[in-house]
């Protein structure tokens, strides 16, 4: 079948990535795609973009909001909806991950595998309706408080009044790990603390590219840490402790001097929930990778092929690694493939050289359409900096105190390298993303949604950051 990728990449696009490989990503996409009707992806090994129809998803979003000013539960009976499903996807991964897998046969585990994959479909369907607010979250939340408050409102009281006040699984992680040093140091604890919190918590630090099964030393490691710098731990332990009750006394300051209405309120309540439900979804899909990760070794060990060829391939495609003379088309594939998406589960892939031309003229069409890179405020400020391309936890290693954070998006494991920056700048998200709640905590300068920060600009450059208009000027 042709396709005139020339008008297809002539749509408004809204393109998001990072660190992450096809054998993971691939079926999150797919359910994204069937939400918002369309879009396509690519990976250039672990180099992920994925581009969406921005026109279907503010469509699509406005329809949400407009449900849940009429139903001020819609949102939650979403949630729960998509949890239901979510739970039983876990539970099967879980029940799988218990037996031995050596003693299942191929085409059991290819079956298990593609069992997994279909209910990941539905996982993703229900729950990508977060990412609609990506692109569209400032501009819909600026409407609804032009609509019911009609005036502007300081980007300080937005945060408060949408941030969640439930606690990151990574801040519940430190709060439990910090009770256990409080046990070390009255000589109390034992072996078996530190192993049911590895129980608990062994998938925190899994991401999209890899997973990290974190074992007895890591944990018994991170507390010994703690307890060397504990003055500064035990701030930080206050800190997290009582942020929700700091949120709570700022957000009823925020209501007497603002007077907002009850159905401005329940529209921060709307985006507060989102927040909520996009670091509680991440809880899920962590233990899932975990599961699929077990299964991509075992597809390595069967056949000898490399993990690497295979993390480009699907559950619907994984029959050609029983074939050795694919071999060489996975290498390809690894290298380089693009994906589009048809309808549920009919895409068609592209690799190797008709991927790249295909890629060109994507990457030739969405640059051109901007003059200088642009962005919306997350935290405002006025810096310059030298800047650090920052895709995955493997590039950490390069950022040093005072660089420009540059990335595609920013994720609970970045907080080590944000701590550093002089400013950041992400090509996904908006004010009430990761990156710009992270910056107004640290006090830096901040701009989000450029969508090409990370292909613009290299490891290097001298860059003004100017946070007070969301703009980002290239000096050298």
């Amino acid at each position: 079948m042709k396709y005139n990728f020339k008008k297809i990449f002539s749509r408004k696009l809204y393109r998001q990535g990072g660190a992450c490989i096809p054998f993971f990503i691939a079926t999150p996409y797919c359910g994204a795609f069937a939400r918002a009707k369309g879009g396509f992806f690519y990976n250039c090994k672990e180099d992920n973009y994925g581009y969406f129809f921005s026109e279907e998803e503010k469509k699509l979003a406005i329809k949400i909001i407009e449900k849940q000013e009429k139903d001020k539960q819609y949102i939650e009976k979403l949630f729960f909806q998509w949890k239901k499903i979510a739970d039983q996807q876990l539970n099967f991964c879980l029940n799988f991950k218990k037996k031995k897998i050596e003693n299942l046969n191929l085409d059991e585990i290819i079956s298990i595998h593609r069992e997994i994959d279909r209910r990941y479909f539905k996982f993703w369907y229900h729950a990508a309706l977060i990412e609609l607010y990506d692109p569209w979250g400032d501009d819909l939340l600026e409407e609804q408080i032009d609509k019911y408050y009609g005036k502007n409102l300081p980007p300080e009281v937005i945060n408060v009044m949408t941030i969640s006040l439930k606690k990151s699984f990574l801040k519940k992680e430190y709060l439990d790990l910090f009770e256990l040093v409080k046990k070390k140091i009255k000589g109390k604890i034992t072996r078996k603390d530190i192993e049911r919190h590895r129980d608990k918590y062994y998938w925190i630090n899994n991401g999209w590219n890899d997973v990290f099964e974190l074992d007895f030393s890591y944990f018994s490691k991170r507390i010994d840490k703690i307890i060397k710098n504990i003055k500064i731990e035990k701030e930080k332990y206050r800190k997290i402790k009582n942020e929700r009750q700091d949120t709570l006394e700022k957000r009823r300051k925020f209501i007497f001097q603002y007077k907002f209405s009850k159905n401005l309120k329940n529209i921060f309540y709307f985006f507060e929930f989102l927040n909520f439900w996009r670091d509680f979804r991440k809880t899920y899909a962590c233990k899932i990778q975990d599961t699929l990760f077990k299964i991509i070794k075992e597809y390595s060990r069967r056949t000898g092929v490399k993990i690497d060829y295979l993390k480009a391939l699907t559950a619907q495609e994984i029959d050609l690694i029983k074939n050795k003379r694919n071999i060489k088309n996975l290498k390809k594939r690894w290298e380089c493939c693009f994906m589009l998406y048809h309808r549920s589960w009919k895409y068609s892939w592209f690799i190797g050289r008709k991927a790249e031309k295909i890629i060109d003229l994507l990457e030739k069409s969405f640059l051109k359409r901007t003059v200088q890179i642009e962005g919306m405020i997350g935290n405002k400020g006025l810096v310059k900096g030298f800047v650090k391309i920052i895709k995955s936890v493997s590039d950490f290693k390069k950022m040093k105190k005072g660089n420009i954070l540059v990335t595609m998006t920013t994720r609970t494991e970045f907080l080590p390298v944000m701590k550093k920056a002089k400013a950041i700048i992400a090509d996904e998200g908006g004010i009430t993303c990761h990156a710009a709640i992270v910056s107004r905590e640290l006090s830096v300068p901040c701009i989000v949604g450029t969508q090409i920060s990370t292909q613009v600009l290299k490891d290097g450059d001298l860059v003004e950051v100017d946070a007070n208009k969301g703009i980002i000027r290239k000096i050298k």
